[in-house]
Formats: structure tokens, sequence, C-alpha cells
């Protein structure tokens, strides 16, 4: 069964709601939780990916830098699928992820 660290609700209060809108459901007048949910289960199995030689998964208890990082990917993932290149600011972050999992 899929899991994720970081729910919707936490992602409204990382990220604005015109962004998630915009990322999640242009189409529509509101935001898509069933995309933001997908986006975060596979952020999850990003993290689970990268620390699993390490630590068994899913982690538990979960740390609130696993929560922000569990965010910070999914975002940056819906970013690459809506948009021709994220951010500077949002590449560096998830590299900066990649590394401190890594």
């Amino acid at each position: 069964m899929p899991h994720a660290y970081a729910t919707p609700a936490d992602l409204r209060t990382h990220r604005s709601e015109d962004d998630l809108r915009q990322l999640s459901a242009p189409e529509m007048n509101g935001v898509d939780d069933a995309r933001l949910e997908r986006a975060l289960e596979a952020a999850t199995a990003e993290i689970d990916g990268w620390v699993s030689g390490r630590y068994p998964t899913p982690l538990d208890p979960i740390a609130h830098n696993v929560v922000i990082a569990c965010m910070d990917i999914a975002f940056y993932r819906l970013q690459l699928a809506h948009a021709a290149s994220p951010s500077e600011d949002l590449r560096k972050e998830y590299e900066d992820w990649r590394t401190y999992f890594g």
C-alpha cells in the first residue's frame, strides 16, 4: 500500500495554494489532492530508495526533515511535470536533498 511521509495538508502549509493549484490542477479551480498524494508518494519512494541501504523503510518515526524533504521533492517533481524547467532554487533544493540522503 502506498504511503507518504507528508500529506497534501502538510504541503499546503509549505507552499502557496496558488502554486499548488497551478501544478496539480491548472484546469480546475482548486487543488487536486489526488495528484498531490501521488507526488508525495513518489517523493517518499525516492527517499526510501536513497536510505534503504542504511535504514529499514518506511522510516519510523518520521523525522521533521524527512517530511520537509518529501514536500520539497514532490513540489519539484510537480514542477518538472508542468513546466519547461523548474527554477534554479527548486533544482538546488532537490539536489541538496539528494546529497543529504545520499
